[in-house]
């Protein structure tokens, strides 16, 4: 059995689904406002030879994204470029 903490933190793309909502204490939204920008970003961290992919990744979570409305319920967007936008 696994202890049971204080506080648990889980990040992910589904992690702020309208599914678990009710079980989430705080919903925090972290992203960098430029897609062109996140996808060079991407690619500096997984290589050049995956751009391709990762650009049909940030298309298909962009619909997920939007069909969850993700942003908008979240208690507190965050931008790491600089700017934060309390919700």
């Amino acid at each position: 059995m696994v202890p049971v903490p204080d506080v648990l933190v889980l990040e992910g793309v589904s992690a702020g689904r309208r599914a678990v909502a009710g079980r989430a204490g705080v919903l925090v939204w972290v992203e960098v406002p430029d897609a062109a920008r996140r996808l060079d970003r991407a690619v500096a961290r997984d290589g050049e030879q995956l751009r391709g992919e990762l650009a049909r990744w940030q298309r298909a979570e962009a619909g997920h994204f939007a069909g969850e409305d993700t942003a908008a319920r979240a208690d507190l967007r965050l931008d790491p470029t600089g700017d934060a936008d309390p919700a």
